[in-house]
């Protein structure tokens, strides 16, 4: 069987549309997710954020309530969170809380005639809400697929926004939360792949209709009839079949991938089910196993009844049984659900097998694409920081987990795909250990070398950076330019981009006299350095909560999250945990927007890095 996502589906859907239509998916994706997460909050399994801890009986149909507590708990932390990429996104914020605000109305009608439907109740004693299960949010839900001529049969999966229960009829309906103005075409399409994984899951029948609920910001509700849905079907199904590739007996690469390791990934997806099984939990082990550098990863489908809270609960108990030396990782990717657990015998990445992957050299706007690491099949992944999303990076990882080495392969990506002109580094290194080859480089600015806090002070350096970025914004207003891309076009002369790399953090803030002087200026560069083109990538050992603190966390938005050593660190750093199941020696999980993706950092030996570091090449200059 061949593994689909709706997420393939509907890139595919909108790759296909013309591209005045396809730009306007949602407001922005970072704050697109911000409403997704929101929403998933509001109506999941925690007590203190969820729509019960905000309304009762009297209370029920006062969205004003409801809204108040959406932006305390849930909307207003995060966006406090995201502060230096949001910057610029002043009125797309806006259109966020109004669309919020539009929810809450929503929710707070749906709940209202539930209650006066007698289908939920409200216990004066206890002041909990009990009665029929109205919403399920984020659910796993797939469809089968296989027509005549095929090689294969097709298994499509996804996780819905929500599924709630009319509070007239009963009947369950998948609802969709759309934050912006989409593709009519696209969203119907999506709504027939739900509607079949209903009818598959017995949750509906043919004749059901579908909900689609837009904010944009005001709400738009639509609700689509079954011959609508008919009409569209046989499409979508032929381009299932394409993109599977059972039309031709040819499965594209990189759909599924096949272990290497049979014996090993057979025995352990038996215990992994048996396991289960142990507990009451029941689960169906779907597609093949993938294996990757350090982890095979097993798709798996809850069976029917089973919460997705209740597989992801017993990642102890499988340590246990499986005898792993960490814990599963158990999550989403591409729609559905994984099981991640660790080989016998990882394999190293190395960075000469990534180099190919690299944009080549351009000496007029170079790059600021930094390399993170590749995901199970090969492909590299970067964060852009020239992107509102990603301007600046927060690194953090225990020891042994790789974060001096991920530094390197960084700033080894870096020299191989810009010139001295496109491209300056700031080096502060206080182990003086990290950045060894760079001292004298014609890439280190104003010829700085390798910067230590006992050699000069760091507030120092950084109030020349502040200097620099003001400068710049103020010749790009002049200029009647936004940020440094846009004034490289408009001159055709390159200007460099300046980043900004700390191996260690703490060790700037270790006495408290310095920390505020420190800490305020790494916020005025979070804040606006990302136009002007001058960056911070900042790395520290000891990701608790006095070192990155709430004002490092909103300015640094992207995280480069390595082992750490207890689940709270990693809270501190992604927000929730995880951080503490990573494998070491490079195993990371990268955030920007959204869930976090899971990458193996590539290794670089130091000869390589010996000649990169010399030379800005690998073998010979890269054209």
């Amino acid at each position: 069987m061949v593994e689909l996502s709706i997420s393939d589906i509907r890139r595919e859907l909108w790759r296909a549309q013309p591209s005045s239509e396809a730009s306007g998916e949602t407001s922005s994706p970072l704050l697109g997710q911000m409403f997704h997460e929101t929403a998933a909050e509001l109506l999941g399994d925690d007590k203190s954020n969820q729509w019960q801890a905000a309304l009762d009986q009297e209370t029920i149909a006062d969205a004003h309530s409801l809204n108040e507590h959406i932006y305390e708990k849930l909307l207003g932390p995060r966006l406090t969170s995201r502060q230096a990429s949001l910057n610029e996104a002043g009125e797309q914020v806006l259109g966020l809380w109004k669309a919020t605000s539009e929810f809450s109305q929503w929710i707070a009608t749906l709940l209202n005639a539930a209650f006066h439907a007698g289908r939920i109740q409200f216990d004066k004693v206890t002041r909990q809400w009990t009665g029929d299960p109205l919403c399920l949010p984020e659910q796993v839900l797939t469809w089968d697929v296989f027509e005549p001529g095929w090689q294969a049969p097709v298994r499509v999966s996804g996780i819905a926004d929500s599924l709630w229960k009319n509070p007239a009829t009963g009947r369950w309906c998948v609802v969709e939360y759309k934050l912006g103005r989409g593709a009519r075409e696209v969203d119907l399409a999506q709504v027939c792949l739900y509607h079949e994984m209903l009818i598959a899951s017995g949750l509906a029948d043919e004749n059901g209709a579908v909900a689609l609920i837009a904010f944009k910001p005001e709400r738009e509700e639509v609700f689509f009839s079954s011959s609508e849905l008919h009409v569209v079907k046989a499409g979508l199904r032929q381009l299932i079949g394409r993109l599977a590739g059972v039309t031709n007996g040819v499965v594209p690469p990189n759909r599924t991938a096949t272990v290497r390791e049979p014996a090993e990934s057979s025995l352990t997806a038996q215990r992994l089910v048996q396991t289960y099984a142990q507990y009451g939990v029941h689960i169906i082990l779907i597609g093949e196993p993938i294996l990757g550098p350090s982890f095979i990863r097993y798709g798996i489908m809850p069976a029917k009844g089973v919460r997705v809270g209740e597989i992801r609960r017993l990642q102890d108990e499988l340590q246990v049984h499986l005898n792993l030396a960490t814990p599963p990782m158990i999550h989403t990717d591409r729609g559905r659900l994984v099981i991640d657990v660790q080989r016998e015998n990882p394999e190293p990445v190395l960075f000469s097998s990534i180099v190919g992957q690299l944009p080549k050299r351009d000496s007029l706007h170079g790059s600021a694409r930094i390399p993170l690491g590749v995901d199970l099949i090969g492909g590299l992944h970067g964060a852009d920081l020239s992107q509102n999303s990603c301007p600046h990076l927060l690194v953090a990882g225990t020891a042994g987990a790789g974060k001096s080495e991920w530094l390197r392969s960084a700033l080894a990506g870096l020299l191989l795909m810009n010139t001295p002109q496109t491209l300056q580094l700031v080096l502060i290194d206080p182990k003086r250990s990290a950045f060894n080859g760079l001292e004298s480089s014609p890439y280190v600015y104003r010829h700085w070398g390798l910067l230590h806090p006992a050699d000069r002070p760091i507030a120092e350096v950084l109030d020349v950076l502040i200097e620099e970025m003001n400068n710049r914004n103020l010749l790009f207003q002049q200029m009647g330019v936004d940020d440094l891309t846009a004034y490289v076009a408009l001159t055709r002369q390159p200007l460099p981009r300046i980043i900004l790399f700390c191996d260690e953090y703490f060790d700037l803030i270790a006495e408290k006299r310095t920390r505020p002087e420190i800490e305020s200026r790494i916020a005025r560069i979070g804040a606006k350095g990302r136009s002007s083109g001058i960056h911070l990538v900042i790395a520290t050992q000891f990701p608790k909560a006095e070192v990155v603190t709430t004002t490092i966390k909103a300015n640094l938005s992207g995280r480069v999250c390595l082992r750490m050593t207890d689940a709270r660190q990693s809270q501190v750093v992604l927000g929730q945990s995880g951080g503490e199941r990573l494998l070491g020696k490079g195993d990371l999980l990268f955030q920007d927007i959204g869930e976090p993706k899971r990458l193996q950092a590539p290794y670089l030996p130091e000869p390589d890095r010996k000649q990169i570091f010399t030379h800005a090449s690998l073998t010979e200059p890269r054209p």
